[in-house]
This record gives structure tokens, C-alpha cells and sequence, in this order.
């Protein structure tokens, strides 16, 4: 740990002790949340927020998967939002089984999502690897990336933090 942080715990240096740090750690953590510092998810508030105005939830109504470079395919993910030009797009490449990982998209985890709320990003994740035969297994968590990266980036586009 560097001195900055040992400095700003209030810990001597070279006498480090994990319990101590992060009690000290959680202590600030809670002091700054009670001081108003850590505001909620903007991208997750703005739709609650608008929710609450009396807006539509943004809903999940299409989801495709991009294969691209034929031979080393890549694979993208982009779902498509009841919110018009709002969409997102994640990767769910695979080197070994490229095709797999758009079959599991297409025809598993679609069926799946579409209509689910876009805000719902861990209840979506869960749902997904919960309910598959194979847990775990690579084609599926490349899928289960995809969806989740896309996700992502419908919340950041929606608080107005595009990513690159």
C-alpha cells in the first residue's frame, strides 16, 4: 500500500494490518455517504427518475448478435430499447466457438430478455446463469458478457456518459 494511503487512513507505515484498514477503510466510507459524497448510479437514477415521472420504463424489444471478420469472427451483442436510438452494444467474442456464443444470444438468452426493464442489469445476470443447464461454461459467460457490457452501455448512453 502506498504512504498516500496509509497517510490518509491514519496508519503508521509498515504497520498494516488488514482488520484495522479496513475498519478504517468502511469508517470513511460511511462518513462520506452520511456527508452526501457518493451520489446514487446516474444512469440507473436518471431512469428511475423518470419512471417516477410518470415515463415508460425503457424495455429491452430486440437483441442481434454481429458476427464480424469471417473466419475470426468476433461477436457483438446490440440491444435495441423501447426508447428510440437508444441502444447498446457489448462483446461477446469467443475465439474457439464464435457461432455457439450467437446461437446461446439468439436463441436462448433473447426469448429470455426482451420486455425485461434495461435497469435490471444484476436481476438480468442472475436470471441468465441461474436458469442455464451449463453453468459456467465458457460459451455461456461470453454470452452472459455480451448482454451485460450492452447493458451497460444503454445506462451510460442514458446519463448522458456515452462510452468511447
Amino acid at each position: 500500500m502506498s504512504n498516500a494511503c496509509t497517510s490518509a487512513l491514519n496508519l503508521p507505515p509498515k504497520s498494516i494490518h488488514r482488520r484495522e484498514l479496513l475498519k478504517r477503510a468502511g469508517l470513511a466510507a460511511a462518513a462520506s455517504l452520511a456527508a452526501g459524497g457518493w451520489p446514487a448510479s446516474a444512469p440507473a437514477a436518471d431512469i428511475r427518475e423518470a419512471v417516477r415521472r410518470g415515463s415508460a420504463p425503457v424495455k429491452i424489444t430486440d437483441i442481434k448478435t454481429i458476427l464480424t471478420h469471417p473466419g475470426d469472427y468476433l461477436v457483438i451483442v446490440k440491444i435495441m430499447t423501447s426508447e428510440p436510438g437508444l441502444y447498446g452494444v457489448g462483446c461477446a467474442t469467443h475465439g474457439e466457438r464464435p457461432l455457439a456464443v450467437a446461437t446461446v444470444v439468439d436463441q436462448y438468452l433473447k426469448p429470455l430478455l426482451v420486455g425485461k426493464s434495461v435497469e435490471d442489469i444484476e436481476d438480468i445476470w442472475q436470471t441468465q446463469y441461474v436458469t442455464s443447464y451449463f453453468r459456467s461454461g465458457v460459451t455461456l459467460n461470453n454470452a452472459l458478457s455480451g448482454i451485460d457490457g450492452a447493458l451497460w452501455d444503454i445506462l451510460g448512453k442514458a446519463g448522458g456518459h456515452a462510452g468511447l
